[in-house]
């Protein structure tokens, strides 16, 4: 769709103009009554689309052996505030080995208040060789 002014013209219909048909142009918010009688045209959904983009080639992982030699951690949220405690994240660390999860409320997703939830994680298993992280 084009936005020119006060209209919305489909963007294939000035080719669809010339080559004899009726361009459409509707005023910006169509009465309730239009909108389940307008459609995009055929033209318009194949300009619109664009190229369909190359997926990102497949990496292997190293296989690993030990457990907790490598976590991955990520953190949820922010989630609805937790009533009876104010937690709105939730830090979640997963040895890949084991698929052993860990999951911590956090108030906040500060460094600080991360790095002492994974020290806590840290003193009963001990700090892994490798981290994962998005």
């Amino acid at each position: 769709m084009l936005n020119t002014g006060n209209t919305v013209r489909c963007i294939g219909q000035s080719a669809n103009a010339r080559k004899g048909g009726q361009a459409y142009t509707a005023p910006l918010g169509p009465p309730p009554q239009w909108r389940s009688k307008t459609t995009i045209g055929d033209i318009c959904q194949r300009l619109g689309k664009g190229k369909k983009p190359q997926p990102a080639p497949l990496q292997s992982m190293p296989l690993v052996s030990q457990p907790f030699a490598q976590v991955a951690i990520d953190i949820i949220g922010p989630l609805p505030v937790c009533q009876e405690s104010g937690n709105r994240f939730i830090l979640t660390v997963l040895d890949p080995c084991t698929h052993y999860p860990e999951v911590i409320p956090l108030k906040q997703h500060t460094a600080a208040d991360v790095a002492q939830a994974l020290g806590t994680v840290f003193s009963r298993f001990g700090f892994p060789q490798d981290s994962l992280s998005d």
